[in-house]
């Protein structure tokens, strides 16, 4: 664990309101909206569609395993107008992939427009977990992945063994990236819809515990509107200080939620089911309002561009009609990077979409900016020294491109690692060593 004052470049960063990003003329939908599957478009060049028609639903392949994707989530058209083309593009996590070109024009069927609240007690279960699969809500808690596959998994393994309890839903309510703050503002400016979400997701996976993970003195849920919204559900609350990194991943939200059950004589769980925020705020939106996910709320920083901020910006809107919008660059940036500054990933194509795993772009300048170069590593044992599971990235990354002798027991750490980051801030030779890691572990998973 390491104080993010010793990491983060924004410290302290608040927002209270945000922008309405100008709807997209050209809109790029990319047919990968998760991390693992690549969606069939059910439209063709010249179609009309409609604001928020589903343009893709069948899944035809899924990018990081041979798992098949019972419940993917939809894609929508984040605007009215024409199919221009289906084509290949660069998508945010550097992979190109298929899209689809709609150029902007007719009357739209959301914008403007106020939605009705549905009392969404009286649907079914399996009916829920289908609305969020075609209304396209994906979980980014940690790898973004279709939600309603995780709650078909999570009851399946239900229906297969009578004796499995439903693991706990737990929503993390502030950003894993220190540097980016986006579920944090939505906890703040959005919470009754995010609780709501939350209770939704509950009833459908017919869990028994809620267990929010919260910033320290940020909870302001009085008893009797606890019971009100989550009726029969036991809600706890797991406070957290956030200002040490990493707590917000997984690993770290399982064991510390855990323990905390336990310590409350609750040991039935091993393992939970993991949210946050923004995916609370999507399963509202789908379920008691019929919204399909095709837009974000996306926070943007950087020295040499002129407006920072939070925008609500649509699905397939361009990195290059964003910065546009936000007034342009004073200098040419040295990198951009989505997802924050610790372990997020560098886009070079400002053509590139945004996609719904989206939530943070990052404009660095030369000034302070570091070397990116690459060079030889020069055994300083910082990224030994920093890992919280004292692995030994350096020692791992040799043996993997260089073939040097390394002990089993530390080849053995391989699996321990959390992708938090933190060797990667910490080297002076700018090596990528958990993304070394991160290679190494999906080999030998497939």
């Amino acid at each position: 664990m390491i104080s993010i004052k010793e990491i983060s470049k924004i410290q302290d960063k608040k927002y209270t309101t945000h922008s309405i990003a100008f709807l997209p003329s050209l809109a790029v939908i990319s047919l990968s909206q998760d991390s693992k599957t690549l969606m069939e478009a059910t439209v063709q060049k010249g179609d009309y569609v409609q604001e928020g028609q589903i343009i893709a639903r069948n899944c035809i392949k899924n990018i990081t395993d041979k798992k098949y994707c019972t419940y993917p989530a939809y894609i929508h058209s984040p605007v009215p107008g024409k199919v221009l083309d289906i084509y290949n593009v660069i998508n945010p996590n550097g992979k190109k992939l298929p899209a689809v070109l709609i150029k902007m024009e007719g009357n739209f069927s959301f914008s403007g427009k106020k939605r009705e609240i549905l009392n969404w007690t009286y649907s079914q279960s399996n009916t829920r977990t289908k609305t969020l699969a075609q209304m396209g809500v994906i979980n980014t808690f940690e790898k973004p992945i279709s939600l309603a596959q995780q709650i078909n998994s999570e009851i399946t393994k239900k229906e297969k063994d009578s004796s499995y309890k439903i693991s706990p839903l737990v929503v993390r309510l502030f950003d894993n990236d220190p540097d980016t703050v986006i579920d944090k503002y939505i906890t703040e400016n959005f919470a009754k819809e995010v609780f709501e979400g939350t209770a939704i997701l509950a009833e459908t996976l017919n869990t028994s515990d809620v267990v929010f993970i919260a910033e320290k003195d940020t909870w302001n849920l009085t008893e009797n509107e606890t019971k009100k919204i989550f009726k029969n559900i036991q809600v706890h609350v797991l406070e957290t200080d956030t200002n040490i990194y990493p707590r917000g991943q997984y690993k770290y939200v399982k064991q510390t939620t855990l323990q905390y059950l336990s310590s409350k004589g609750i040991n039935c769980y091993k393992e939970i089911f993991p949210i946050d925020s923004t995916t609370c705020l999507d399963v509202y939106n789908a379920i008691a309002k019929s919204y399909p996910t095709i837009d974000r709320f996306i926070q943007i920083e950087g020295d040499d561009i002129a407006k920072n901020g939070i925008f609500k910006i649509r699905i397939g809107t361009t990195f290059r009609n964003i910065f546009e919008e936000c007034g342009g660059f004073f200098k040419e940036p040295a990198k951009i990077i989505i997802n924050g500054l610790i372990n997020g990933i560098a886009v070079s194509d400002l053509d590139t979409p945004i996609t719904r795993y989206v939530k943070s772009i990052f404009v660095l300048s030369s000034r302070g900016f570091p070397d990116q170069r690459q060079t030889a590593c020069v055994r300083c044992g910082r990224c030994h020294n920093i890992c919280p599971e004292n692995i030994h990235p350096e020692k791992i990354y040799s043996n993997y491109y260089s073939d040097t002798p390394v002990k089993q027991y530390i080849l053995d750490t391989i699996n321990l690692c959390t992708e938090c980051g933190l060797c990667n801030a910490v080297c002076p030779s700018r090596i990528p060593l958990y993304q070394t890691i991160q290679l190494i572990k999906d080999f030998d998973n497939e």
